[in-house]
């Protein structure tokens, strides 16, 4: 077996690079702070997916799906005053679409991880988190995908709320 030399930190950099949609203009200092201020939370609805595509579908579906996210979080507007049973719809429309659309899967993971990072709002963390919990129940993140979601979740294992319902 190939043992990896690479730390954790070094992987999720480099998928960054790789994998993210910030313009290859970008010096590299200035595109480190560009991946880090587009991975944290926001109340701004996304221009583009957070993830590179070609898939025109994809980039379609990529912003109601993060408006979505918003409003299941209460971090928009018309997120703020949802009923759990609203709240819970939501949720329900994002993970049948990751278990429907192995494309989509990924996409939602970082877009979950961009809401769930830096967040100020303690039950807005706990929604994301518990919809984390949704995701890796229903449907896995890719292969490629895999090895930067588990060096996220490692990272902020200590965010997670317990959940005792």
């Amino acid at each position: 077996a190939v043992v990896s030399t690479q730390s954790t930190g070094e992987k999720e950099k480099k998928f960054a690079h790789e994998n993210f949609n910030v313009p290859k203009t970008f010096l590299p200092i200035k595109r480190e702070g560009k991946i880090a201020n587009m991975l944290s939370h926001s109340k701004d609805s996304i221009k583009e997916p957070i993830l590179r595509t070609q898939n025109k579908e994809m980039k379609k579906l990529a912003l109601p799906n993060f408006k979505t996210l918003q409003e299941y979080m209460g971090d928009i507007k018309t997120g703020k005053n949802l009923n759990e049973q609203e709240r819970l719809k939501r949720a329900i429309e994002l993970v049948d679409r990751g278990w429907k659309n192995a494309m989509q899967r990924d996409e939602l993971f970082m877009q979950l991880i961009k809401q769930t990072t830096r967040n100020p709002k303690p039950k807005s963390l706990e929604l994301g988190w518990r919809l984390m919990a949704a995701y890796l129940y229903y449907f896995p993140p890719t292969v490629r995908f895999q090895s930067y979601l588990e060096g996220y979740l490692y990272k902020n294992i200590e965010l997670v709320p317990e959940i005792t319902h």
